[in-house]
């Protein structure tokens, strides 16, 4: 919370805060994902030597365990490498959840997006409904839209998050393309 309240204090924004903090700890794990990906990257490779074990030994567990031991031994692979960055990421990531879940947002935007509520409150209280802390659903909503189409243009966060998931969905295909690269199987699943 203190190093949140830090960047808060330099970028003079909640949100900007956030996203350097996220940033911050994702750099502090690269060398842990480096890690990860360069596993994952040599088990891809390994893929058609171990189909070709598993056809020749698909009646006999034992001498195939005994062949992927020599396989992964002989490529200096070790198949549960991949797992041990990724335990050691799942704690820092709760806790950075915890972090920002715990903190008082309110009143603060963020590209005119309320931090301290969600989108659903948001839009429900543009739309003029009357909105009860946490007694907000989906179909309240859609009902009030139906209602009254017009309010929609009163709803502030509407362009902002398009935006916004707008770019998570770019970022979430350049990564997916950056780590698929390697693997002709994940690359015909990128259009």
């Amino acid at each position: 919370m203190k190093l949140m309240e830090m960047v808060h204090g330099f970028t003079g924004s909640w949100g900007l805060a956030i996203i350097v903090l996220t940033l911050i700890v994702r750099l502090m794990l690269h060398p842990l994902t480096k890690k990860q990906m360069s596993s994952m990257q040599k088990m891809q490779k390994l893929q058609p030597r171990i189909k070709m074990l598993q056809e020749k030994y698909k009646d006999d567990k034992e001498s195939l365990n005994r062949e992927m031991m020599a396989l992964y031994k002989e490529n200096k692979v070790n198949p549960a490498a991949g797992c041990l960055p990724l335990l050691v990421q799942l704690p820092i990531f709760i806790l950075l959840y915890r972090v920002l879940t715990n903190y008082d947002f309110s009143g603060v935007t963020f590209l005119g997006i309320q931090l301290d509520g969600s989108v659903l409150t948001t839009v429900a209280t543009a739309l003029g409904l009357a909105v009860e802390q946490g007694q907000i659903g989906i179909m309240t909503v859609l009902n009030g839209i139906m209602s009254n189409p017009a309010g929609l243009l009163n709803v502030g966060v509407y362009l902002p998050n398009t935006l916004l998931l707008i770019i998570i969905g770019f970022l979430t295909w350049y990564q997916q393309k950056l780590t698929s690269s390697g693997n002709p199987q994940m690359s015909m699943m990128n259009w």
